[in-house]
């Protein structure tokens, strides 16, 4: 006779093969029978199998269970729980996200240090800061409802982290002084993790200060590596005080920290940021001295402060030296190159660039192809502008849209053209596109200007 355990022997062989749809017929058939329906261990087994495979379809099929668990007034385990929050992603479904969370709050007192970390990455991950709030409040702190108990250097880079991310500078330096006091070493990701908190909350100073004590102390100064320096080089930078950047990046080699690539790409940064591209030549060849060779962030920080400021020969410089490396341009290159060009009425190199994108494989989107159509308006060349358009939409596959229909228009407009706006006009109309009214107005005024 089967039982629940030979049940849940059975499906952990099924979900050991792969074998989810057998596995998810046997739950079922459990569940028919009320002396045998499924329990914690089940649900765990399974639902933790379909959430490891990554797939999209398994993920779909593992909060179904869920679901069907709450129906069985099923209770989670600590480690089916802890599962179900590392699968949360930036871009999970609220539903997902509220599911797990209520599933934290039906075991909350047998919630530890382990799972409280676990809970605030989730929380960080997915952006949801009035979620990572309200957790820190029930688990940490002297009016915790359910206070946890912190003893590990890694879980209070989690709660420093957590607390950054809220933007509650003073509960970061609790977790710190906590530290202190419980005589823990801080390891180099709790370190940066503190650092990181204070700067990005607008302390860049005060971080730079904790940096510097850090590498005063013979147990933490060992600790200190270029990440942690990078969280005070893109501190300054974003604050306009360059001056700080250069210095900051001669203390660092000075104490013999050596650089990295994400290093020079935060002072990259930096110089697009306050107009300094003038060193970016002997940022480059200083990499190299570090045997660092430039990346797609490189390239595309690069091409992105030269177009700002109008130097577009070296930003299709640039752009050379990338297509002949190891990656490739992606959109947000091309992007950068389109936008550099409307603004330099570069409409040839425009044209060429979406032909190059295309031919990469890359479907524009409907942000460059509006560009596009700008560019080629600008330069009176409406045809080119509606063939790129219309071919882009046809070869991809997706409508035009009511942005790139409006960019269509005004583009007729901008070259007179108003009775081929007219026409365009009426065609995306019954497509079921609206048009701006405005828009539609200036072409009816131009047709009746020209005797239409």
């Amino acid at each position: 006779v089967m039982d629940v355990v030979s049940y849940n022997t059975l499906i952990k062989a099924y979900v050991r093969h792969n074998l989810f749809d057998q596995a998810v017929s046997l739950l079922l058939t459990m569940r028919e029978h009320p002396t045998h329906m499924p329990n914690t261990v089940t649900y765990h087994e399974l639902i933790g199998a379909l959430l490891k495979t990554g797939k999209e379809i398994h993920r779909t099929r593992a909060w179904e269970l869920v679901n069907e668990m709450k129906e069985d007034k099923v209770i989670p385990n600590k480690p089916l729980v802890s599962n179900l929050l590392r699968s949360l992603r930036p871009k999970s479904h609220s539903s997902e996200i509220t599911r797990a969370m209520q599933l934290v709050d039906s075991i909350q007192h047998q919630v530890d240090e382990g799972l409280l970390c676990t809970v605030l990455e989730a929380g960080v991950r997915v952006g949801k800061a009035s979620l990572v709030r309200s957790k820190l409040e029930c688990f940490h702190g002297e009016k915790a409802e359910c206070p946890v108990k912190i003893t590990g250097a890694h879980s209070f880079g989690s709660l420093i982290k957590a607390y950054g991310f809220v933007k509650d500078v003073a509960g970061a330096w609790n977790c710190w002084r906590e530290m202190s006091v419980q005589h823990l070493k801080p390891t180099n990701i709790t370190l940066g993790c503190m650092v990181e908190a204070v700067a990005s909350n607008g302390d860049v100073d005060g971080a730079h200060e904790l940096i510097q004590r850090l590498l005063e102390d013979k147990e933490t100064k060992s600790q200190v590596n270029a990440v942690i320096y990078g969280s005070i080089l893109k501190g300054f930078s974003r604050k306009k005080h360059m001056d700080r950047v250069w210095e900051a990046f001669d203390e660092m080699k000075t104490h013999g920290i050596t650089p990295t690539l994400m290093t020079f790409n935060a002072i990259m940064d930096g110089c697009v940021r306050n107009e300094e591209m003038s060193k970016v030549a002997d940022l480059v060849q200083e990499m190299s001295v570090y045997n660092l060779v430039p990346n797609l962030i490189t390239y595309s920080t690069m091409i992105k402060g030269f177009c700002a400021t109008g130097d577009m020969q070296s930003a299709f410089a640039i752009f050379e030296q990338l297509q002949k490396g190891r990656e490739s341009p992606d959109e947000v290159v091309y992007n950068t190159l389109l936008d550099g060009c409307l603004k330099a009425g570069m409409a040839d190199e425009g044209e060429q660039l979406l032909e190059a994108m295309m031919a990469q494989g890359l479907a524009p989107s409907i942000y460059t192809l509006s560009v596009v159509v700008k560019l080629l308006a600008n330069a009176k060349r409406l045809d080119k502008a509606f063939k790129l358009a219309e071919g882009a939409s046809s070869r991809f596959r997706f409508r035009l849209g009511a942005q790139l229909q409006t960019a269509l228009l005004q583009a007729c407009i901008s070259c007179r053209a108003f009775d081929r706006g007219a026409r365009f006009y009426l065609k995306t109309h019954k497509d079921r596109l609206s048009a701006d009214k405005k828009i539609c107005q200036t072409i009816i005024r131009g047709l009746l200007s020209t005797g239409k």
